[in-house]
């Protein structure tokens, strides 16, 4: 892809408040901020859901498998653990770029006001951010998971917003401003890719499909695919014009591009066989987790999906709740999905599955979301690179 790459201005270059002489100490490993979306919550992954100082009601469906908790577990079984170590986790399953820097959804605090009052306490942090502005949510919704007339339309707006050169220009303003609210002079920030949810050369999901949804046709996966891989060159894009910022103007502060979706090669859905949909290192709605200690969900280290909910999360009984709700509702993509299930069994239509007609909202809310092993392989590349000096 072609596009013209607008310069952010960028911000001021040293912070007041911690002094510049601040040096990291290997190997130990520093408190951190991890800030962005549903990617950084790790919604489904080994799941309680978390409350805490930033997140008091849980709405943001944090869970403890989620990438940034398990940098501090990795950290835990090394010589580089550190007792005083936390990470402040900001990050907010819905999240877009709107949500970190200004007021978010549900007039929720952004997160960088929440990482205001922790700033001169972290040394680092990580971001991931970027899929909810461009709609992937509703390519997840309306063409993975549902076959909606809207699907074409959806895909369409997908592409058109990833190739509007502007949104460079959003990256680096957002990635700056968590730049700039960081007090310490040597700040890392390590943003995250997305990943390609299949595996697109091989023919044997040609004629198959997930739930309700299209089907997974080698030309539909290789759209799909494509729109992830093209979002991802924007973030490195993006990444990488900030980090030529900091270096002309200065600055001791970092920011680096970490490439997620690699290590889902060969853990997509549609592998060759023996593996299936349980294998992939994505959630679908009667799916299992797969804990980081071994990937075969088929033993006792599998974690079923049938978890608690999330707080105050009541269960749907789909066989009425299809005479009341709400088949069009962009707003709220779960409770559209929700009532497209309900409505398609109400007219006879199974899905491609076995499923109770009584489901908790988060089922579907965690489908095509990374499992907990998928966690743990980032978390473990961050660490690892962290204690190499590769992010210095």
């Amino acid at each position: 892809m072609s596009l013209q790459v607008p310069l952010a201005q960028p911000g001021p270059r040293e912070a007041v408040g911690v002094s510049s002489h601040h040096k990291f100490r290997f190997p130990s490993l520093p408190s951190f901020f991890a800030l962005g979306d549903s990617f950084s919550a790790g919604i489904g992954a080994n799941c309680g859901w978390i409350k805490d100082e930033f997140d008091e009601k849980g709405d943001c469906l944090k869970c403890k498998g989620s990438y940034p908790y398990q940098i501090i577990e990795v950290a835990d079984t090394s010589d580089a653990f550190s007792d005083n170590m936390e990470v402040y986790h900001l990050g907010c399953t819905g999240a877009s770029m709107n949500d970190v820097i200004n007021t978010g959804w549900n007039n929720r605090t952004s997160q960088i006001d929440l990482m205001k009052p922790k700033a001169g306490e972290g040394e680092w942090g990580t971001l991931s951010i970027g899929g909810n502005d461009v709609g992937f949510a509703n390519i997840v919704a309306n063409c993975i998971m549902f076959d909606r007339p809207s699907c074409d339309a959806d895909m369409n707006f997908t592409e058109t917003l990833i190739s509007d050169p502007r949104l460079v220009g959003q990256f680096t303003t957002t990635y700056w401003k968590v730049l700039d609210t960081a007090l310490y002079h040597d700040f890392r920030l390590i943003v995250t890719s997305y990943s390609q949810f299949f595996n697109a050369e091989t023919a044997i999901c040609d004629n198959r499909y997930i739930f309700y949804g299209r089907y997974l046709t080698r030309e539909f996966r290789t759209r799909v695919n494509k729109m992830v891989a093209d979002l991802n060159l924007l973030i490195q894009i993006a990444v990488s014009i900030v980090e030529l910022q900091l270096v002309l103007g200065g600055s001791r502060k970092g920011i680096f591009f970490e490439d997620w979706d690699s290590l889902f090669t060969g853990h997509r859905f549609c592998e060759e066989p023996p593996l299936d949909w349980p294998d992939a290192w994505f959630f679908t709605i009667n799916g299992v987790d797969i804990l980081p200690n071994n990937t075969n969900h088929t033993n006792n280290t599998a974690v079923p999906q049938w978890a608690g909910p999330p707080w105050g999360e009541t269960p749907v009984n789909l066989t009425s709740f299809a005479s009341s709700c709400n088949g069009e509702n962009p707003g709220n993509l779960t409770s559209q999905m929700l009532c497209t299930w309900a409505r398609n069994l109400g007219e006879g239509r199974e899905p491609d599955g076995d499923f109770s007609t009584v489901v908790y909202p988060w089922w579907i809310t965690k489908t095509l979301h990374p499992k907990s092993v998928a966690h743990r392989a980032l978390s473990k590349v961050i660490y690892q690179k962290w204690i190499n000096g590769d992010y210095f």
